[in-house]
């Protein structure tokens, strides 16, 4: 679809204001951008998604739902490149978590450095995780690179179970946040497997993989 048929439907679409604001922008830019691409290849599927998406972390996260965006650190004057699919990327993990047991999701303290992203509890035992977004991969991980991440991260996770008093942790590496989706995958779940083990099995921390529309996690959340 062409930019003035994307335009259309973006300002017709139920997203909040200065999303649309942002999108516009991002759609008469010329800087190299994934996410516009994405928008302009499937507007239709980009703009449901993402309302679906905004309105379900909010009932998550307790809030309305034209504020659970700003709750993943999007902040609509930050031009910066991948700054939304960032944010998109931490709304996914949200919905990951409650898919998966969790609850009293929440984002930590974010004037605090070297800490985890989310908080949640299972159980009745709080759980601490981080979201890494990764651009520029087309959808698709390897090995290698996520155990590059898994070293600059964990630490952030550490942190946070030392200061909350939590065991367990998890750190969430997603790729191609606004292809949105949540079926299981058993290739995804096998490289989760491959990264955890490789880098030593630690116990009650799990590799949370998000690719667009597929996900999965080892250990299982």
């Amino acid at each position: 679809m062409n930019r003035e048929g994307v335009l259309e439907l973006l300002a017709a679409s139920a997203l909040p204001g200065a999303l649309k604001e942002y999108l516009s922008s991002s759609l008469r830019s010329r800087a190299p951008s994934s996410l516009r691409a994405y928008l302009k290849k499937s507007p239709v599927e980009f703009l449901s998604g993402a309302e679906k998406l905004f309105t379900e972390a909010g009932v998550i996260l307790g809030l309305p739902a034209e504020e659970a965006l700003g709750a993943g650190g999007f902040d609509a004057n930050n031009k910066a490149p991948g700054r939304l699919e960032a944010a998109l990327a931490e709304l996914r993990a949200v919905v990951f978590l409650r898919d998966n047991g969790y609850k009293e999701l929440a984002f930590i303290n974010r004037g605090t450095r070297r800490t985890a992203d989310l908080y949640g509890v299972k159980g009745g035992e709080g759980g601490v995780f981080e979201v890494c977004c990764l651009k520029g991969t087309g959808g698709f991980f390897s090995a290698g690179l996520l155990a590059l991440k898994y070293d600059r991260k964990i630490c952030q996770v550490n942190s946070s179970r030392k200061k909350t008093g939590c065991l367990v942790g998890g750190l969430f590496f997603v790729s191609s946040p606004a292809a949105f989706g949540a079926s299981g995958s058993a290739r995804l779940e096998a490289l989760a497997r491959e990264v955890y083990e490789a880098k030593g099995s630690q116990p009650f921390t799990s590799v949370c993989l998000i690719a667009g529309g597929l996900c999965a996690a080892w250990p299982a959340l």
